[in-house]
């Protein structure tokens, strides 16, 4: 027995644990505002769980057209993985912006994220299997067209940063 109550005893992190589950915490003891610092903005915790929430339905649409009997509705493999590259590397903010209603499958099998402004501007990307594309339209004209661009670590950065310039 000895033994055993040297596992359970002298371990210094349940001493952690069980003085964290013996508190009673009150909401005084909450801060107000759980905030954590990105070096592009300051998000709220609150606003943290929305990305994690947008990103999460993102996964789950995008899988259930992968696996959707439906030829009209399903996506390839190379569209499945692609998206999930192009959304997990984009910068918490934009995400934040995602309208999800916005994103969708297109007649041949693309993904399509459109982020619109009030005032008719649009940015709209398009994902393949094997490279994204993207316009943006500002004032109803055609600013900049990218095709074909292969994603890698360059082409990442240069979407966040045309993305991150037309939201601002």
């Amino acid at each position: 027995m000895e033994p055993l109550t040297s596992l359970f005893c002298i371990n210094p992190d349940i001493d952690k644990i069980n003085d964290v589950i013996s508190k009673n915490y009150t909401n005084e003891d909450i801060p107000d505002s759980n905030k954590f610092i990105d070096l592009k903005d300051t998000f709220s915790y609150a606003t943290f769980s929305n990305q994690q929430k947008v990103l999460a339905f993102i996964k789950d649409f995008l899988t259930d057209l992968y696996f959707s009997p439906i030829s009209d509705e399903h996506i390839s493999q190379g569209v499945l993985l692609n998206s999930l590259n192009v959304f997990n590397s984009l910068y918490p903010s934009i995400v934040n912006k995602i309208d999800i209603e916005n994103v969708y499958r297109t007649n041949y099998g693309n993904m399509v994220v459109d982020f619109e402004k009030n005032n008719g501007d649009v940015f709209s990307l398009e994902i393949s299997a094997n490279s994204i594309g993207y316009f943006i339209e500002v004032n109803g004209k055609d600013i900049k067209q990218i095709d074909n661009l292969i994603l890698n670590d360059k082409a990442k950065a240069q979407l966040n940063s045309d993305i991150t310039c037309f939201l601002a």
